[in-house]
């Protein structure tokens, strides 16, 4: 294994992308019944989720509702997740998640339930 080090560097960067779920599942489409019973958020590669924002549309949302996720308990959002249904669509973005070597944000993570 060879390291190197460079003076130039700010902050340490991690190359690896992590993954971003609702509990096991992939963005995309998704089950109702599937998403709304999901216990928590989470990321791959030894990453720890910090915060996203959550927006609601579509079916079941007659104006899109916006709200923020600390920490990785999907279960904070019951109030919303009862509302949804087929059509409904899910949106996370500006998700913030954090390793030994700092935090970052990744991209956007859309479920649509059918």
């Amino acid at each position: 294994i060879t390291f190197i080090i460079s003076e130039e560097m700010d902050e340490p960067v991690s190359n690896v992308d992590p993954v971003f779920r609702v509990g096991n599942l992939s963005m995309g489409r998704v089950m109702v019944d599937e998403f709304i019973k999901q216990k928590q958020v989470t990321v791959t590669d030894n990453y720890e989720f910090g915060e996203a924002t959550v927006f609601f549309s579509g079916n079941g949302f007659p104006k899109p509702e916006m709200t923020k996720l600390y920490g990785s308990d999907f279960t904070k959002l019951t109030s919303l997740l009862k509302k949804c249904s087929t059509g409904t669509n899910v949106v996370f973005t500006n998700i913030k998640v954090k390793n030994y070597l700092g935090s970052r944000v990744i991209d956007e993570k859309v479920y649509t339930l059918y």
